[in-house]
């Protein structure tokens, strides 16, 4: 699977417990994310502060020649 992955450009996989279910905006740890194309740069544009440090971040990234 992950060499498929691999050959058609694709970020990654995500794996997770079979009685799991998504809850959004939580972080249960019962899904992780394994990521094969580690290649990217970011542009931090802002971002919102919480109690917890960041809640969100605004960035983009470079298409083509800087």
């Amino acid at each position: 699977m992950l060499k498929f992955i691999e050959s058609h450009g694709l970020e990654g996989a995500v794996a997770k417990r079979s009685d799991s279910v998504y809850q959004p905006g939580q972080r249960t740890g019962l899904w992780s994310k394994y990521r094969v194309n580690l290649d990217q740069e970011f542009v931090i544009g802002g971002y919102i502060p919480s109690s917890l440090g960041v809640d969100s971040l605004v960035f983009g990234f470079y298409r083509g020649r800087i």
